[in-house]
C-alpha cells in the first residue's frame, strides 16, 4: 500500500476501491487525494460525485488537521466576497478552476493568511491595486464536498440519489413527498422480486443501495426473505448429484478477489458512518417510520462484519482467473459488458471461478443461479443442498444440520425444506413455547409454494413426536399457532379438513392425545369464525 500508484491507469471502479482500501487501514489522507483526483478526473460521471460525497461527509469530524484548516496553506481554499482560490498542491492547477499553486501563492502573500486579513487581488499601474478581505478558509476538500452536494441536482437531473430543500421556505413537505415516492418506486422494486424477475444485486442498483445491506435487509423482511430455491424436489437430487460427482466439502471454498474487496469496502463504509448516531426516516405499511441506530449498535455492525471477513480470510482461498476461463465463457456470451446491469462484477468473477469440470458455482441467490445456469449452462448449489451432502457423507452431525436449518428459516431463507426434526430442533429452542425460532420455521415451512399435503405430512409427524415428550407445557398453544401460520396461505377450510383426517389416522392408538388436539382444532375455529 506505500507503493506510489499510477492513477491514470485506473478506471473509476478500480479507484473506488482504492479509496474504501485506504479508508479500511485508517489511511484518510491518501484516501482523500485518491478520492478527489478520482471527482476531477471523472467529473462528468455522477457516481464519482455521489461516492465523494458519502466518504468525505464521514470523515469530517475524525480528521480536523486535513479537513479544518485555520490558515492559508496547501490544498485549502481561500474565499473572498465575489471569488475564491484553490492552493493546489497534488496535481497541476486549472484556471478555469481557479487554482493556483504553491509557488504563486506564496509571490503573492497568500500563504500563512487568516479569516478577516487582507490580500491583494489585482496590480493596477494606472488605476492601483485592490485588496479583498479573507472571509472564509476551507480545506479543498471541503470546499470540493460542498460545490457537489449544491450542483448535484443541476448537474445531473436524472439523479434522485441526492436532493435538498430549505426548511425555511417549505417546511417538510418535500420530504414527506420524497418518502412516498420512495415507497412507491420500492414497492415496485419489491414486487419484481416476488415474481422472481430480478436479482438481489439488481434489487440493491435500482433502490440505489449496497448488495451487502440489500442482503440483510431481505433477511430480516420475512415477506421478501432471501429466495435460495424453488423446493421441487428434482431440483434438490440434482444438486446432490453435483456434489456426489464432485466431492464438494465444506473445506473446499473458492473466493474472487472482488467478493473480498465487497466485504472491505462494506467495512469501511460502516466505520465512517459508525462514529456517529444514525437516523433513517421511511414509509411502510401507509407510516412514517423513524429508525434510530445508536454509536453501539454501528459498533456492533462493524465487529460482524470483521469476523466475517476473518473466516472468509481463514477457510477460503482466493481464485486466480484464468484466460481460458473469459475465452470459454465468451464463447457462450460473446458480449459479458452486457451484463453488468444484471450481474456485479464480483459475481461474473465467481462464474468466471466456476467456469470449469472440477467446480461447482455456490449462491443462494436462487435468481441469480437460475440466470447463470440459462445464459452460460453452468449449474449451482446452495447452502441446504451443501449441508445435506455433508450429511449424507457422514461429515455432519444430525443436530448441527437441524440446528443450521433453524438459523437459515429464522433468517427468512427461501425456500428451505423443512421436516419434522427441524421443527422439533425449533420448539426445543423456543422452550416449547409458540415463540421465535419456531414460529420462524413454521412461516417458513407453511409459504405458499408448498403443498398441502406435505405439509399436513411434516406436521403430523411433529406433532406425534411432540406428543411423545413429557407433558412440559400446555400443548394447545403450539397447536393453534400451527394452524395459524398454516392458514395464512392456504384455504382455511381445506387445510383443518385434512388435519383432522390426518390426525384421525396418525393417532389411531392414541385416543386421548387425538382428542386433546381435535379440541384445539375446534376452538381455534370457534376464535376465527367471522
Amino acid at each position: 500500500m506505500d507503493e506510489p500508484r499510477n492513477l491514470d491507469k485506473l478506471d473509476f471502479h478500480a479507484r473506488i476501491q482504492l479509496t474504501n482500501l485506504y479508508l479500511l487501514h485508517g489511511r484518510s489522507k491518501q484516501m482523500l487525494e485518491v478520492l478527489y483526483d478520482t471527482r476531477k478526473r471523472f467529473e462528468n460521471n455522477p457516481d464519482a460525485h455521489s461516492a465523494y460525497i458519502t466518504l468525505v461527509i464521514g470523515l469530517e469530524d475524525t480528521t480536523p488537521e486535513l479537513l479544518e484548516p485555520k490558515t492559508v496553506q496547501p490544498n485549502t481554499v481561500l474565499l473572498y466576497d465575489g471569488g475564491f482560490f484553490v492552493i493546489e498542491a497534488d496535481r497541476e492547477p486549472q484556471i478555469r478552476d481557479n487554482e493556483i499553486d504553491t509557488e504563486e501563492a506564496t509571490r503573492r502573500g497568500f500563504m500563512g493568511k487568516k479569516i478577516g486579513d487582507k490580500i491583494e487581488l489585482t496590480r493596477n499601474r494606472l488605476a492601483g491595486s485592490k485588496e479583498v478581505k479573507i472571509t472564509a478558509i476551507k480545506s479543498k476538500y471541503i470546499h470540493a464536498l460542498h460545490d457537489s452536494m449544491q450542483n448535484y441536482e443541476r448537474r445531473f437531473p436524472q439523479r434522485s440519489d441526492l436532493m435538498s430543500f430549505n426548511v425555511e421556505e417549505t417546511g417538510f413537505a418535500p420530504l414527506f413527498i420524497q418518502l412516498d415516492q420512495n415507497n412507491d418506486h420500492a414497492t415496485q422494486i419489491e414486487n419484481l422480486y416476488k415474481d422472481g424477475k430480478i436479482t438481489i444485486d439488481l434489487f440493491a442498483k435500482l433502490v440505489n443501495s449496497d448488495f451487502i445491506d440489500v442482503f440483510y435487509a431481505l433477511r430480516n423482511t420475512p415477506d421478501l426473505g432471501v429466495r435460495v430455491a424453488n423446493g421441487r424436489p428434482a431440483e434438490g437430487q440434482r444438486a446432490l448429484e453435483l456434489l456426489r460427482n464432485g466431492m464438494v466439502g465444506l473445506e473446499k471454498f473458492v473466493v474472487a478477489q472482488r467478493t473480498h474487496d465487497l466485504i472491505a469496502q462494506q467495512i469501511a463504509k460502516e466505520r465512517i458512518f459508525g462514529k456517529r448516531d444514525k437516523m433513517t426516516l421511511y414509509k411502510q405499511n401507509g407510516r412514517y417510520i423513524r429508525q434510530e441506530l445508536t454509536d453501539e449498535q454501528q459498533k456492533q455492525q462493524v465487529v460482524y462484519l470483521e469476523n466475517f471477513a476473518k473466516w472468509v480470510k481463514k477457510h477460503t482461498t482466493t481464485g486466480a482467473i484464468k484466460q481460458e476461463q473469459i475465452d470459454i465463457l465468451r464463447q457462450k456470451f460473446p458480449d459479458l459488458e452486457k451484463l453488468n446491469d444484471l450481474i456485479a462484477p464480483n459475481q461474473l468473477d465467481t462464474i468466471l471461478l466456476a467456469n470449469s469440470e472440477a467446480s461447482i458455482l455456490y449462491c443462494d441467490d436462487f435468481f441469480l443461479r437460475g440466470l447463470v445456469a440459462t445464459t452460460f449452462g453452468i449449474e449451482g448449489i446452495w447452502t441446504q443442498a451443501l449441508l445435506m451432502s455433508q450429511l449424507e457423507q457422514g461429515k455432519l452431525d444430525k443436530h448441527v444440520y437441524e440446528n443450521s436449518l433453524v438459523k437459515l428459516a429464522n433468517s427468512n431463507y427461501h425456500y428451505v425444506v423443512i421436516n419434522a426434526d427441524t421443527l422439533m430442533e425449533a420448539a426445543k429452542q423456543a422452550m416449547w413455547l409458540p415463540s421465535d425460532p419456531f414460529t420462524r420455521v413454521l412461516k417458513t415451512m407453511t409459504r405458499l409454494e408448498t403443498s398441502m399435503e406435505s405439509m399436513v405430512t411434516v406436521l403430523m409427524n411433529f406433532l406425534y413426536d411432540f406428543y411423545m415428550l413429557p407433558r412440559l407445557v400446555d400443548r394447545g398453544h403450539v397447536i393453534q399457532q400451527i394452524i395459524t401460520e398454516a392458514t395464512r396461505h392456504h384455504n382455511r377450510d381445506q387445510f383443518l379438513a385434512l388435519l383432522g383426517h390426518a390426525v384421525h389416522l396418525r393417532f389411531i392408538l392414541l385416543p386421548l392425545q387425538a382428542k386433546e388436539i381435535e379440541n384445539n382444532i375446534n376452538l381455534w375455529r370457534q376464535m376465527h369464525t367471522i
